[in-house]
């Protein structure tokens, strides 16, 4: 599966999910965004606004995952950040898919997830080659 093939497919399951869609300019590139808002009373009334970023690169590194995540959480809070704390949360979640994951990413990916005021951060990393991120 080619990187471009993994994108269509990626946009086409976030639009399954109720994603409203585009593409991003971030300063590496393009990146596909998926955005929706989820509401549950037993969340104490609060909204989450979950945005999902999606990005590919040939070698997945901690350094490129980390600056996918700061960039995808200035975006996020950009976007929803003027009411984030009055009974409204952000999710994000940073996807970097690649022919290659180096170590240093998969471990930062596998740390526990990072939170800020009102907002978390859930990095992944993955190979496209399996389609199975």
């Amino acid at each position: 599966m080619t990187p471009s093939e993994y994108l269509e497919e990626t946009r086409a399951r976030l639009r399954r999910d109720g994603n409203e869609v585009a593409e991003v300019p971030f300063t590496g590139g393009p990146v596909l965004v998926g955005t929706q808002l989820k509401f549950r009373l037993r969340w104490l009334a609060s909204k989450l606004h979950l945005f999902t970023f999606v990005a590919c690169a040939p070698d997945a590194t901690a350094e490129l995952l980390t600056k996918l995540t700061a960039d995808s959480l200035s975006y996020a809070t950009a976007m929803k950040g003027s009411f984030k704390g009055l009974g409204v949360e952000i999710g994000v979640i940073p996807a970097l898919v690649s022919e290659r994951v180096l170590p240093d990413a998969r471990q930062l990916a596998e740390r526990r997830p990072a939170t800020h005021l009102a907002a978390f951060t859930l990095p992944i990393v993955g190979p496209f080659s399996r389609g199975d991120l």
